[in-house]
């Protein structure tokens, strides 16, 4: 009997053991899986060390761009450092170690145009687990390229922290156009053949602030000028949406909107084809007109006409009362 008890004294002492290692093995495991509380995210994106509100893309091309993930956090410190403690607290304590925190990233855009690469990855952040208020981030590189033209996209990245304990998005406006093909500037090195002659417009003293437009028109055939022409003003090219053309040879009238941009001075225009150029000189002025002073000099004129013949008028009278006195 006494046996018995010895032995059941035993299996209980030892299931308690057990117990008490269980419990411990739980709370370790827990205190580590839930060691910090990631808050207050915030998500930035950077191109070239700089930050951007919005990516402006030229399709085609790849763009390297950061996302840097910024959070606080408040660590519990202690679960996994070594060092002996009482119960109570006192003794030498639980020294930190460093821990590591997952962040998984994901990055989706609205547009299928847009590639992205990658869309999914994941990043740690290592940090010494103190129990300690801490201000971290972690940073994201990735790539977009954009395989047509699109005007208003939206790329968002969700970073989940600390086994999505919490999770953060930031989103970015996109937009792509396609590479604009520069034009070379005349030259003077450029060789033409033909030397075609401005017929209307050479010499002329443009009025910048006046109602009327500023024309020329050339000795050049207007099918050639339609198919190989192109204008130059003080040298540098000039965008068709500056000028309407016609034909009688070729006949150029500049907009009102390019004309305001001129200062007054001299300047050149410059017409050229495939096998010769027209080129004229003008001078861009700047005369605001009084309509009002030719009119009201001959205003004055006929009030002082009328006036002098009012007084003669009276004075011939007086004249004639005087004599017949």
């Amino acid at each position: 009997m006494k046996g018995i008890k010895n032995i059941s004294k035993g299996l209980i002492t030892t299931i308690v053991v057990v117990v008490a290692l269980v419990s411990v093995t739980v709370l370790a495991y827990t205190a580590s899986s839930r060691f910090v509380s990631p808050y207050n995210g915030e998500i930035e994106f950077y191109v070239d060390n700089e930050k951007q509100s919005s990516l402006e893309l030229t399709v085609g091309e790849t763009t390297t761009v950061t996302a840097k993930i910024s959070f606080d956090m408040a660590t519990s410190g202690g679960y996994s450092g070594s060092g002996s403690g009482s119960g109570s607290g006192s003794g030498s304590g639980s020294a930190a170690e460093t821990d590591i925190m997952p962040v998984i990233v994901n990055i989706t855009s609205d547009n299928e145009n847009l590639i992205i690469t990658p869309t999914e990855d994941e990043v740690t952040y290592e940090f010494e687990n103190n129990g300690e208020r801490q201000n971290g981030y972690v940073t994201k590189e990735f790539t977009v390229k954009a395989n047509s033209e699109f005007s208003d996209a939206v790329l968002t990245l969700t970073a989940a922290l600390n086994d999505e304990y919490n999770t953060y998005d930031g989103t970015i406006r996109v937009s792509a156009t396609k590479k604009e093909e520069k034009v070379e500037e005349k030259t003077s090195e450029e060789v033409k053949k033909i030397n075609y002659k401005t017929l209307e417009g050479a010499n002329q003293k443009f009025n910048v602030s006046g109602s009327e437009r500023l024309r020329f028109r050339f000795d050049i055939n207007y099918s050639k000028f339609k198919e190989s022409g192109k204008v130059w003003v003080d040298g540098q090219y000039t965008d068709p949406k500056n000028y309407e053309s016609e034909e009688g040879s070729t006949v150029i009238v500049f907009t009102k909107s390019f004309t305001d941009q001129l200062k007054a001075g001299n300047h050149t225009v410059a017409v050229t084809v495939d096998d010769g150029e027209a080129n004229a000189d003008f001078e861009a002025v700047n005369e605001i007109a009084n309509p009002q002073t030719n009119d009201n000099i001959k205003l004055y004129a006929l009030v002082f006409a009328i006036c002098l013949l009012i007084l003669l008028v009276y004075n011939k009278k007086e004249i004639i009362h005087l004599k017949s006195r």
